[in-house]
């Protein structure tokens, strides 16, 4: 049960219709998050000391331009893993590479083109 009710300030014989609310200072929330740099044109030796090891963002680099790599999708996931495990079984019959698991930059040179992927 409720004792004591108190009447809002608010209702007080206050004129509201010219109110205004105060501006916050706090970043909005959108501000803290790092942009893109997709379709920007760099130079090779950039993109390798800049873009490459970008922490918010995976880029590649296609003849000069760059492009964020899309996050891969569930079913992408699943069929790396399977393919995977079956190259890790055939290593261990058949002993003649060793496979690597990380993510590595190699360049793709192609007829009219330069591209340097993230595999």
């Amino acid at each position: 049960m409720i004792e004591h009710t108190y009447e809002p300030m608010l209702a007080k014989g206050i004129d509201h219709s010219n109110y205004v609310p105060r501006q916050s200072k706090k970043k909005k929330i959108t501000d803290t998050f790092p942009k893109s740099k997709a379709g920007l044109y760099v130079d090779e030796a950039t993109y390798w000391d800049v873009y490459y090891e970008d922490y918010d963002f995976k880029y590649e680099w296609n003849n000069g331009i760059l492009e964020e790599k899309e996050m891969p999708i569930l079913y992408s996931v699943f069929c790396s893993s399977w393919f995977g495990k079956i190259l890790e079984e055939y290593l261990l019959v058949n002993p003649i590479a060793m496979l690597i698991k990380l993510d590595f930059g190699f360049r793709l040179n192609l007829p009219k083109k330069t591209r340097f992927m993230r595999g």
